[in-house]
Formats: structure tokens, sequence, C-alpha cells
């Protein structure tokens, strides 16, 4: 099975200049499978709770927080695979570790199996914490879903979702296996290789806290489990969505 990393945009914020969001293609016999979908206007919505916002179909924009001005570039999934050659009409599932702005492009893959875990789906249509816009993005009319019940299943041979709650309450990462080697694909579990190598770095008082904890101070304790989960598998390779860099064993 080949992979391959989609370019989904950038966005300024604690972590960089240009943090990344990254999605994921696998090349698996049963059914091309995207790790994940663009942020669609997730940014522009979140940035009118707190005033002046860009257009949200634009290609780029600011995101404003009180005093912070945090540009970003989006590219859609569809984008993002024609680098592949790959239509969207080829892709058979997607995997959405969280949905809001990981979900964001989903609208565009209406063919598509949406797999997500069903506490995370059931959070995000009760609070909308991204906006009633987001929810039009990936809980469309007909859109079809497998929903795992906060669980660990094989989806398909060789393709795991492990339930990594934390960073929401139903969020999910991905491991494939083959050939011997075990491939992590981590979402937002853990945002940078660096706090791969090191979770302590993550405390309240980390500037990128409430980024990669959205569950608040009480949630730290969850967070820091799934991520202790995710490192005794003792994976080949982790590859994340806000980081270029990946983490591998030799």
């Amino acid at each position: 099975m080949e992979i391959g990393r989609l370019y989904l945009g950038s966005c300024a914020s604690p972590l960089g200049p240009a943090t990344p969001f990254n999605g994921y293609l696998i090349k698996h016999p049963s059914g091309l499978t995207l790790v994940d979908t663009g942020f669609g206007t997730t940014l522009a919505v979140v940035g009118r709770t707190y005033g002046e916002v860009e257009d949200p179909e634009a290609e780029a924009g600011t995101l404003v927080i009180g005093e912070m001005r945090l540009p970003w570039i989006r590219r859609t999934t569809v984008t993002a695979l024609r680098d592949h050659g790959i239509e969207p009409g080829d892709v058979k599932y997607i995997i959405n570790t969280h949905v809001g702005d990981h979900s964001g492009d989903n609208h565009y893959f209406p063919e598509a199996t949406f797999i997500v875990q069903k506490p995370e789906v059931d959070w995000a249509r009760r609070n909308q914490p991204h906006g009633p816009r987001s929810l039009e993005e990936w809980d469309f009319p007909g859109a079809k879903f497998e929903l795992l019940d906060g669980e660990d299943a094989e989806v398909l041979p060789g393709l795991r979702c492990l339930f990594t709650p934390g960073h929401t309450p139903g969020h999910q990462s991905v491991l494939l296996e083959q050939d011997g080697r075990t491939i992590l694909f981590v979402g937002d579990a853990v945002y940078t290789e660096a706090i791969w190598e090191d979770p302590e770095l993550i405390t309240p008082e980390h500037p990128v806290f409430p980024m990669q904890v959205q569950l608040g101070p009480e949630g730290i304790d969850v967070w820091r489990s799934s991520v202790a989960k995710l490192a005794a598998l003792t994976p080949s390779e982790v590859h994340f969505a806000h980081d270029n860099r990946f983490s591998h064993r030799g």
C-alpha cells in the first residue's frame, strides 16, 4: 500500500508562522482511503466570534483573536488530491480523526463512506463548536457514516481506528500495518513531533495547550492516557496533521 501527504493549507499559530494542515491518502486494496479532509470555512467561522474576518469562501484570510492576527491559506482536498492525479470520485473511504477543521471538505465526496467515532459526532452535533456552517460541510444530507462506538476497530484489512480522546471527546487515530511496519496517523491527538517525543511539554500554561487539549484543563489526564496508548504501540512511523516532520524508528 502506498501512502501520501496532502497539503491542505496552513495557519499562523503558537506552533509557528505557517503551521501546516496535512491530510493523508492510503492506496488500500479495498479502496482509496483518506485520513481527514481540509479545514473548509472553519477558520473564518471561528473568527466571527472575535470580530473581523475575511470572506469564508476565500483561499486566504486572517483569523482575528483578540489582538492577534493569524493569516491562513486554504487548499481544498480536491486540489491537494490532484497533486497526486486523483479525482474525488476515486475516493471510497474517508476516516475523520475528528470533525470541524478536519472534515471541512467532506461534502466534496458525497459517494465516500465516512468513518468517525460516534462520541465525536454526537458531541459536535450537540455543541456545534465550529458553528452551524461547519455542520453543513460534514453532516450534509445523504452523508454515509460508519460510526464507531468509542472503540478501537479494524475498518479495512490491516487498517485500524484507535479511539484517542483528549483533543476532542471523540478523537481517533489511524494505524496501518503492512510488511512488518506500523504506520500511525495521529491527527490532532499529538500536534507535533516534539510533543510526541516529550508529552510532558503540554501543561495548562503551555501556549499550545488550548489547541492540543480542547477538553480544557480537566481533560489533560484523558489526553495523556491517549498519548501513552499510542506510544505503547512503538510504531515504525508517526505522521502528524500539523507538523511536516515525522517520527520514525531506525
